[in-house]
């Protein structure tokens, strides 16, 4: 006897996301600036790619994977970003590409730095730091290990010595750059299968402020 199976696909239930017809946000990017800054700051805004510019500085930032328009107001020196016909996550992503822009227009102005310390119990952690401001770093000595560890900068990251002991500080203008090389540093120097309990060596952000001190208005 032969035996047919048949196997019946019943497709799902379509379900309708809810469009957003129409979002609009603005991020008025010089009112907060102060006075002496506001005619040597210059946005461009093409297509989603935004760039600022000031005293030489650049930071370029392309937001082509998400899904709104941007415009640059120049008369009411403000940025809008708008989402027409999309989903609410889409209308999400408005904070997003604004918080971005408002830390472009932070770190052109006064920068980031980063102070970082290295802890140690017992074997003393070698910094070549005789070459710094570099954008690259030898760790030797790490837990007594013979191994040399190299950590490098990101683009426009430099690292520096603050001439305290063990403490080194991670300078630049975008601030997801710092941030990322800060990580690295920090991952280079992890503690491996030891009780991180007892075993603390390793590189931890101390200090978080800017490079120059923002001037009150």
């Amino acid at each position: 006897l032969q035996f047919l199976y048949f196997i019946v696909l019943v497709p799902p239930p379509l379900v309708e996301k809810m469009k957003i017809l129409c979002q609009e946000s603005s991020y008025p990017d010089l009112t907060y600036v102060p006075a002496g800054y506001h005619a040597d700051i210059t946005i461009e805004v093409v297509r989603r790619k935004v760039t600022v510019k000031y005293e030489g500085r650049t930071l370029e930032k392309d937001f082509g994977h998400a899904q709104l328009l941007l415009e640059h107001d120049k008369t009411k020196r403000c940025i809008r970003a708008k989402v027409v016909n999309g989903t609410r996550k889409a209308g999400c992503v408005i904070g997003t590409v604004l918080s971005h822009i408002s830390n472009m227009v932070e770190g052109i102005l006064y920068g980031y730095k980063y102070t970082m310390r290295y802890a140690y119990s017992h074997f003393p952690i070698g910094l070549d730091t005789t070459k710094t401001p570099t954008d690259r770093l030898t760790i030797s000595n790490f837990l007594g290990q013979r191994r040399t560890r190299k950590v490098r900068m990101l683009d426009g990251v430099t690292i520096r010595a603050t001439g305290g002991k063990d403490e080194l500080e991670i300078v630049g203008y975008d601030v997801q750059k710092v941030t990322q090389s800060a990580a690295n540093l920090h991952n280079a120097t992890l503690v491996r299968h030891k009780d991180i309990r007892k075993f603390l060596d390793g590189s931890y952000i101390t200090k978080r402020e800017t490079i120059t001190v923002p001037k009150e208005e």
